[in-house]
């Protein structure tokens, strides 16, 4: 069934992931043990996952977690699951140069962003905000499993819930659709709406972030 939403390789992908996080085999324990009778507690174990995913909902959601940067972060429907260009904007900042001394991350949502450039500049004060409560459980939550420290606020930074200082960087890649009504299933059905924007809210956004 996983077949009929994903390709083959995708598919085999999966199976590794879900067999790996709920029993822990590798990929080649997975091949040695295919043809093996399992329990039936280990059969709910990577059955229910297997659900949910022929269900469509995503496999980091599923497995609840996510690999970001060299970090294992939790997620689940309160954030929006980090994308590939959003490690891709963190790594050009850590090979850019700067030194950053204060970040601000805005709209933090699972953390993932100020996690990982606190990481990288481990002297840096990073203030991470975001407007969703229970997003920002999430960040805190990946803040404590991962040991590291940032300063969590709850605001909309977009209406007068900026934090307060001046920074030296400031980050912020939320998504956003032209039609949430075409956006992928995923984050139309899962996802946070409130997580998302029209170009014309990111033209906005942009605006009150750059005004003085």
């Amino acid at each position: 069934q996983l077949a009929a939403r994903y390709p083959e390789e995708e598919v085999r992908a999966i199976l590794r992931s879900v067999f790996q996080e709920r029993m822990g085999w590798d990929a080649a324990q997975l091949v040695v043990k295919r043809f093996e009778s399992m329990s039936e507690s280990e059969l709910l174990k990577v059955y229910l996952p297997l659900k949910r995913l022929v269900a469509g909902e995503p496999l980091q959601y599923v497995l609840g977690e996510v690999h970001f940067h060299g970090l294992r972060l939790q997620v689940d429907k309160r954030v929006l699951i980090p994308r590939p260009e959003t490690e891709e904007m963190v790594d050009r900042i850590v090979r850019s140069g700067i030194v950053p001394s204060r970040i601000a991350d805005i709209g933090t949502g699972s953390g993932c962003i100020a996690l990982a450039l606190k990481n990288s500049f481990p002297r840096a004060d990073v203030v991470a905000t975001d407007s969703d409560q229970g997003a920002l459980v999430v960040a805190m939550t990946n803040g404590k499993r991962t040991g590291i420290q940032v300063q969590w606020e709850l605001g909309d930074a977009l209406n007068d819930g900026f934090p307060q200082g001046s920074f030296d960087l400031i980050v912020s890649n939320p998504p956003f659709f032209s039609d949430l009504t075409v956006s992928p299933d995923p984050v139309r059905r899962l996802g946070r709406h409130t997580a998302t924007l029209s170009p014309g809210d990111l033209l906005e956004a942009v605006g009150r972030l750059l005004a003085p």
